[in-house]
């Protein structure tokens, strides 16, 4: 089971109108924790746990039971912008506002994961190292490998100055085939760039589906960073094991 929030049919007021999910906005946390009950009533998806995303490459696995208390009982929260776990209904949950949410799915070994894809995780293959890491915990092949791609901000939407676009270049060799430069601008297709990292992982080209929803486009029903100057809610890209 996988799923992503919307902004809507929520308690919270403007600007983080109306299904905030984020503890990290300045959001009333009372109200966060209506939204929450409110998904938990309707999906009966109890949010376990919380990490501290930092938009780095940090994956967390966790194995067993044990794991899940370390990671619940952590003060302050452990910071991670990637999970993994092959433990039943333990939904997996990361919170994004433009960021690209990435399912991923073992169906032979049964394991889940979900990546936090920000630019800076992207340029740092927090996808790829997901991936290693599901391979080295629990013997996952990437050609079995099922992925989607959330909605998040469209190459549409994604200007960047020239420091971002020089990270890129620097990173990956195939930067023309995501990055569009006019004289004076430059448009960073992340949806391209973390669907050729999956293929070159050895994720197999027709497990890949990409939403292609971008979230600074649709106002109705997400949260966008960027078009929202920093001041709005999150959605909650959610990933489980059912029993």
């Amino acid at each position: 089971m996988h799923l992503i929030t919307t902004r809507v049919g929520g308690v919270s007021p403007p600007p983080y109108d109306s299904l905030n999910m984020g503890m990290t906005t300045g959001d009333d946390p009372r109200l966060v924790h209506q939204n929450r009950r409110r998904l938990h009533e309707l999906m009966d998806l109890e949010l376990k746990f919380a990490v501290h995303q930092v938009h780095g490459d940090t994956v967390l696995v966790i194995k067993d039971f044990m794991d899940l208390m370390a990671v619940e009982r952590a003060d302050p929260p452990i910071q991670a912008d990637a999970l993994v776990t092959n433990l039943p209904d333990l939904p997996l949950v990361l919170y994004t506002a433009d960021c690209v949410p990435v399912y991923l799915y073992d169906p032979l070994k049964n394991v889940i994961a979900l990546v936090h894809g920000g630019w800076r995780g992207t340029v740092k293959k927090i996808v790829a190292r997901t991936i290693s890491a599901m391979e080295e915990a629990y013997g996952t092949n990437p050609a079995s490998l099922q992925v989607a791609l959330g909605p998040s901000i469209g190459p549409c939407c994604f200007e960047v100055g020239e420091e971002v676009w020089e990270e890129f270049r620097t990173a990956f060799h195939f930067w023309p085939n995501f990055v569009v430069r006019t004289p004076n601008k430059f448009f960073v297709d992340l949806w391209t760039c973390t669907t050729m990292q999956l293929f070159m992982a050895g994720v197999r080209e027709e497990n890949v589906v990409n939403s292609q929803v971008c979230t600074s486009c649709n106002n109705d029903f997400y949260y966008s960073y960027r078009r929202d100057s920093g001041d709005t809610g999150r959605m909650a890209a959610i990933i489980s094991l059912r029993p």
